[in-house]
């Protein structure tokens, strides 16, 4: 009806049918924007809010995230027995599923999980790799086993967690006691 009252209102008695066309499409481009707009909005709101789990909350803390005396640790390191399942901490697609990563041979087996809002999971020393380069995991499913591949004393699993090139404190993303096991953090997200 808004469609027939602009094409033929007496108000555009003055405008020809190409300038009444032109009218009718801006109307309709602005209604599709507003929808559009309000829909990014929504699905960044669900975005902004990343649940991660501790992916071996049987495991014990056996370093924590900082500075050492001999260097900054990048992650924590949660030992556990060899063969134990590892689950992805949070939803997400897999980029690197691999026997050895780049230049860093000390990681031995590693899987990273690309999270919402750019955030990555890595996961290392594993003994075995249950996920391919491209597939999507859901948060608490298998995607490998504790090992000690790469430079270790011991079986367990380094996981860290990643904002760009910045590796973030995985306290505060997961608990690291077996009686808590899930964390809800809030990322902003930048537009």
């Amino acid at each position: 009806m808004r469609i027939t009252t602009i094409l033929h209102s007496s108000n555009n008695a003055g405008m020809s049918l190409p300038q009444r066309l032109i009218m009718l499409c801006g109307f309709l481009g602005l209604t599709l924007a507003a929808v559009v707009v309000q829909s990014s909005a929504v699905v960044a709101a669900e975005l902004t809010s990343v649940v991660f789990q501790n992916p071996v909350p049987d495991a014990r803390l056996s370093s924590s995230f900082g500075q050492k005396a001999e260097r900054f640790h990048n992650g924590v390191d949660l030992a556990i027995s060899k063969g134990t399942q590892v689950v992805a901490s949070a939803g997400g697609r897999v980029l690197v599923s691999t026997d050895v990563y780049g230049d860093r041979v000390n990681y031995g087996k590693i899987i990273i999980i690309e999270h919402a809002n750019g955030l990555r999971s890595l996961y290392s020393h594993l003994d075995s790799r249950a996920v391919a380069v491209g597939d999507s995991v859901l948060a608490g499913q298998p995607i490998g086993t504790v090992g000690e591949t790469g430079k270790v004393t011991g079986p367990h699993l380094h996981f860290e967690i990643l904002d760009g090139d910045n590796r973030l404190d995985p306290g505060q993303f997961i608990a690291l006691s077996p009686s808590k096991t899930h964390v809800r953090v809030t990322v902003p997200t930048v537009i």
